[in-house]
């Protein structure tokens, strides 16, 4: 027979999973100069959480600089701020009841292209009352939420590199067969103008 103890701790565990509200991670892509948008609406002490993660590998300091992933609360005030980095991660209560805007900008110049970020964002139930127990079911239910979110842009950033491998060996490919065809056409032209060369010099 199951101990009451062992019984309530999994009844806890069950309702923090359902508190959590886990969401699947995705990507969007931010154009230069531009940013993107995402409205959480949230309830007065509800808890928000999430993290983002550039897809693109070997991004330039000089275009990270420009980057820049930022919560606003329905006030216009901020509630995270990030610059300058390729990763991380936030958690906030809501102060007020109202719309929570997360927003991804990418300063570059247009020359600079865009960026493919990865990220997700998820809001708990209202919690009035914790115990420490439910604190860090939570906090390791958190934990590993943020590893599965990882391991889904590490899935997207392969796909992203896949997609730019094969788009750069087709371009090789082109190239080196007109590097082919000029060569042979040039090659040819060669031929015949050395046979019209002695061909007159053997008429003289």
């Amino acid at each position: 027979m199951r101990s009451p103890r062992r019984s309530s701790m999994a009844a806890l565990g069950l309702g923090l999973l359902g508190l959590l509200g886990l969401a699947a991670g995705t990507s969007v892509t931010v154009t230069s100069g531009q940013q993107e948008c995402f409205v959480l609406s949230l309830a007065k002490g509800q808890a928000a959480y999430g993290n983002f993660e550039v897809l693109q590998e070997q991004l330039s300091n000089k275009r990270l600089k420009k980057m820049k992933v930022f919560i606003l609360g329905p006030e216009q005030k901020t509630m995270y701020l990030n610059e300058g980095r390729s990763d991380g991660s936030f958690a906030f209560t809501a102060e007020d009841e109202g719309d929570y805007t997360l927003c991804i900008e990418n300063g570059n110049k247009k020359k600079a292209g865009s960026v493919e970020v990865g990220f997700a964002y998820r809001k708990s139930a209202e919690i009035k009352s914790t115990t420490d127990l439910a604190a860090t079911v939570m906090e390791i239910l958190q934990g590993l939420q943020d590893l599965s979110d990882h391991q889904s842009y590490m899935r997207e950033r392969e796909e992203l590199h896949r997609d730019i491998s094969e788009s750069t060996n087709y371009r090789v490919l082109v190239w080196t067969l007109v590097e082919a065809i000029v060569l042979g056409i040039m090659t040819i032209w060669q031929i015949m103008y050395i046979r019209k060369f002695f061909e007159v010099k053997r008429v003289v």
